[in-house]
């Protein structure tokens, strides 16, 4: 003879089992923020070590840090981010490290840039590269838009370049031709306070999303 089980004769055994499944669904979901954050701290504790932007790290301190770009990549909370997190990308976001040797990086021949910031408006509509090469005196911005490629990447085209000295006293101003200078970016982790990429020759970007709007950007 086969014993059915029924919920409407086992009310009391059914919460339980409810319940306990609940709490251990909850319990999980703890553990593995409580990892990210742990991650993520160590994370960026690397990146503040090779400041600016990475441009001071070792061999091994490269392969650190990209270790800890993949443990974060495994667990991201948001693995669709291009087409149901549009609020993760708006806003102004700082790069702190990146693999990339040239401007995109921080870097510009000789120099290395003050800061090198993104402002995202309305995603995808618009994005603004800024870097401060010496604040006050030159200053780059790079004009661009997305197009939505997958679930996790995007194409991001160049539209224009302004070249700003002097605080913005004489500007210079390219507009890019079509087809217009392109690339891709693969959207490697995302939260609400960071962004880990993978652009399209391979270079990673940590790119840390401001706490406050009121921080001023260096001019």
């Amino acid at each position: 003879m086969k014993l059915r089980f029924s919920p409407s004769r086992c009310p009391n055994l059914w919460r339980r089992t409810i319940r306990t499944a609940s709490v251990t669904r909850v319990a999980n979901l703890s553990t593995a923020e409580s990892l990210r954050g742990k991650t993520k701290a160590e994370l960026l504790a690397l990146c503040d070590e090779v400041a600016p932007f990475g441009t001071r790290a070792s061999v091994e301190q490269h392969d650190a840090i990209k270790e800890k770009i993949m443990e974060l990549a495994s667990c991201t909370p948001n693995p669709s981010p291009c087409t149901t997190r549009a609020d993760l990308f708006n806003g102004v976001h700082d790069s702190v490290y990146s693999t990339n040797p040239g401007s995109s990086g921080g870097r510009f021949g000789p120099l290395t840039a003050a800061a090198v910031y993104q402002t995202i408006v309305n995603f995808p509509s618009s994005l603004v590269n800024t870097a401060v090469v010496v604040p006050g005196l030159l200053r780059a911005d790079l004009q661009a838009d997305f197009d939505i490629l997958s679930e996790d990447q995007v194409r991001v085209n160049f539209r224009s370049a302004t070249l700003s000295l002097f605080g913005g006293l004489l500007k210079s101003t390219k507009q890019f031709g079509v087809p217009n200078a392109a690339g891709t970016w693969k959207i490697l982790y995302v939260d609400e306070d960071l962004r880990l990429l993978r652009a399209n020759k391979g270079s990673l970007f940590v790119i840390k999303r401001r706490s406050s709007t009121s921080d001023r950007n260096p001019v």
